[in-house]
């Protein structure tokens, strides 16, 4: 029984990309980036940081309750 070949690694680009589409669409919560890019809240957190720090990600805390 054969299940299939595994699905290649994603590099931190195409994270990095997934990442920010989800993002782009209104209302993006970081739990919704969790499930939609297939990471933990670990590592989410890492890339949520690199992209802030890189000026392509901002964070809208206002909504927090």
């Amino acid at each position: 029984m054969s299940l299939g070949s595994p699905r290649p690694r994603r590099n931190q680009i195409d994270i990095n990309v997934k990442i920010l589409r989800i993002a782009s669409k209104a209302g993006a919560t970081k739990t919704s980036l969790v499930y939609k890019s297939n990471l933990n809240f670990i590592l989410i957190q890492k890339y949520i940081d690199l992209l802030q720090q890189k000026g392509l990600l901002e964070m809208d805390k206002t909504q927090m309750v």
